[in-house]
């Protein structure tokens, strides 16, 4: 679309066009654009008449001058359809010989009136009706609209999609530090067992050589203490008389060879360092290799939060929750929240794919009884207290066994045991598992 300046401009070029310029606003001299019209019964632009008042107390005619108290101004209706009646003719209009563009020029893409198809500028062009031009042009800018729907449904989808995922990125954060906790606090448990285990022993062996150093001591002590009596007892009989020394001599020589012999130390260091310091490191990793035991089955922790399960069995159509990791990944409880609400049939466990098969077992609530289901088709009633709402249900891939909580008292519901035997030899895939058959649909729950 051409500027105001652009018409303006037009307005002096016709000026035979009394009826044009009767549209210039008397303050910009352009076409009015959203035209007012004050008290005094002229009219501007509205933009025009903001700017005249801009940091004014006093609100005046920019023409007539006359003051008003208010600021309010009326639109000019009548006016504004006149100027873009005039706008449109004017678009319709070549600018360079006032005559209507009935032609398009196919090399220029451009309309042209019936002098500009003999003009120069456009020597060995071709043209074709405007109206045709336009028909083919509607035509394509048509198909390209009927598939703006559904791309705008699919934008709109993929939309809804990243929303999800960025909810979903929140709980996956918070779940993977919390196994990162879980797992390094496991870790730390066994390095603090295996270090107090050791300082114990070392402990201990100091305890009972201590024990036996001060046994020595006190036996040094009162050896000390008789040989201290006996030197001087001798000392005393060297220093007397001949008949008195012979007459006593018989007596001391014996005290002297009753002397205890010279005490022996303990033998070798007084801790066995070699004992507790040797392939410390070594040993406590082959304590910790043995946490990382490969388990029977894969599993993959990463869940699809509140996902709709709508009527049917969805064992594996959820984004694959399972799928292979490596065996490090197995020793914590990964837990899913399920919501069943008023649910009257449903199913919640895991699904063991085989080689050939695949085999089911859980719980299920139906003809208002809870049960327990296997692989082999057995049912086992439960005695449930208070009807289920919310089941948290865990695997623990460590120890191969299922547990199923109310989520709302916390209170268990049911243990099961993994039946591993059915899982094939080539084929170790276990998924989790939920059904239902009810309008209702079951709903995962972030918490």
């Amino acid at each position: 679309m051409r500027s105001r300046s652009c018409f303006s401009k037009e307005l002096v070029f016709r000026g035979n066009m009394t009826f044009s310029e009767d549209l210039q606003c008397p303050a910009c001299f352009n076409i009015f654009e959203d035209p007012v019209m004050l008290p005094c019964s002229h009219s501007f632009c509205r933009l025009c008449v903001e700017k005249w008042w801009k940091g004014k107390d006093v609100h005046s005619c920019p023409v007539c001058r006359v003051e008003y108290r208010s600021k309010k101004v009326t639109p000019n209706l009548v006016l504004r359809n006149m100027c873009e009646a005039f706008l449109l003719e004017s678009e319709a209009r070549c600018r360079l010989h006032d005559d209507k563009l009935k032609l398009f020029c196919l090399d220029h893409q451009q309309p042209v009136c019936l002098v500009c198809r003999d003009a120069k500028i456009h020597a060995n062009h071709k043209f074709s009706p405007i109206g045709e031009v336009a028909k083919d042009h509607r035509e394509d800018l048509q198909k390209d609209l009927q598939a703006m729907p559904i791309t705008l449904e699919e934008l709109s989808k993929c939309k809804d999609t990243f929303i999800k995922q960025a909810e979903n990125f929140k709980l996956q954060r918070f779940l993977t530090e919390s196994e990162i906790k879980i797992k390094f606090m496991e870790l730390h448990n066994v390095l603090q067992e295996e270090e107090e285990a050791r300082l114990s022993a070392v402990r201990e062996e100091k305890q009972q050589k201590s024990q036996i150093i001060k046994e020595k001591l006190v036996e040094l002590s009162r050896d000390i203490e008789a040989l201290s009596d006996v030197i001087k007892s001798t000392e005393k009989q060297l220093a007397a008389d001949d008949i008195s020394f012979m007459n006593n001599y018989k007596d001391v020589k014996t005290r002297v060879q009753q002397l205890p012999e010279e005490s022996k130390l303990l033998p070798g260091p007084l801790l066995d360092m070699d004992k507790h310091l040797d392939k410390l490191k070594f040993t406590v990793w082959g304590k910790l290799k043995e946490m990382l035991f490969p388990s029977p089955a894969l599993l993959n922790i990463n869940p699809v939060l509140n996902q709709k399960i709508s009527r049917g069995w969805h064992p594996l159509n959820l984004n694959k929750w399972f799928a292979g990791m490596d065996a490090a990944s197995l020793e914590v409880t990964h837990v899913w929240n399920i919501e069943v609400g008023d649910n009257k049939v449903w199913e919640v466990g895991v699904l063991i794919k085989g080689r050939h098969k695949a085999y089911k077992c859980g719980i299920r609530f139906r003809d208002g009884k809870y049960q327990r289901f296997s692989p082999q088709g057995e049912s086992l009633d439960l005695h449930v207290k208070d009807k289920l709402q919310r089941i948290r249900f865990c695997v623990d891939a460590d120890k191969g066994r299922l547990s199923f909580h109310d989520h709302l008292t916390n209170t268990q519901v049911d243990t099961y045991d993994i039946p591993w035997r059915w899982l094939s030899v080539s084929s170790k895939e276990l998924y989790p598992y939920f059904s239902t058959n009810d309008d209702i649909p079951l709903k995962m729950l972030a918490k």
